[in-house]
């Protein structure tokens, strides 16, 4: 089984074990797509955001992941484009925000500091997460 089969059970696992329950919780993707995605890849997820055409390049259409990728959601690329920490360390500078630092920062101030650091960790994730499900719900059919 190769490495990207595992990741994206894993990743497929914990979104079924993070998934919201309450009703804020479910909202919680879609509104964080709005308040920081929307801009650039507009409201639908096409790619038409008040901000794209001044972009360097377009944004991608978030509809259409699947059918670019054979029918199958990238779980594992969409978390690490999400999340960018990795892929920004790894190319250099990107348009798109990396998320992953963002929302850690965030948590700084949310989370006490004696918690440790895998909770701030843990709760990045289940946040990336929440926009993952979201961003399944926008996919073309």
């Amino acid at each position: 089984m190769s490495m990207q089969a595992i990741w994206i059970g894993i990743v497929l696992a914990a979104l079924t074990l993070v998934h919201p329950v309450s009703a804020q919780g479910q909202n919680l993707g879609k509104n964080d797509f709005e308040q920081f995605c929307s801009e650039c890849h507009g409201a639908t997820g096409k790619g038409d955001g008040s901000k794209a055409k001044a972009l360097g390049r377009k944004s991608a259409d978030l509809t259409r992941l699947s059918e670019k990728n054979g029918a199958v959601f990238p779980v594992v690329r969409v978390y690490n484009v999400i999340d960018g920490r990795v892929e920004a360390w790894i190319h250099g500078p990107r348009d798109m925000p990396a998320w992953g630092a963002i929302y850690t920062e965030k948590l700084k101030v949310r989370v006490p500091p004696e918690y440790p650091p895998e909770m701030r960790d843990r709760l990045v994730r289940e946040r990336i997460l929440t926009m993952i499900e979201y961003l399944l719900t926008l996919q073309a059919k």
